[in-house]
């Protein structure tokens, strides 16, 4: 159950390997904190935020071992 009361939607759990989002992609879940992972800039034509991803080489990452509820994705 969610915060609501329903059910989790399979994205919720499983995310996206793209955007590591989700609990079994998110590091967060895994113990480690990142950092500076997008940018947002403002559309052209639409005036609307748009987030952009940084070079992995600008992420910032700490551990956060009280946070670890899984193992998570090692590739990092």
């Amino acid at each position: 159950m969610n915060k609501k009361g329903g059910a989790w939607n399979a994205s919720t759990i499983d995310g996206s390997r793209k955007r590591l989002n989700g609990i079994l992609q998110n590091e967060l879940y895994a113990g480690r904190i990142i950092g500076n992972r997008q940018r947002f800039i403002k559309g052209p034509e639409t005036g609307k935020r748009i987030s952009r991803e940084n070079p992995r080489e600008q992420w910032m990452t700490a551990e956060a071992k009280d946070l670890h509820a899984h193992e998570g994705n090692r590739s990092l």
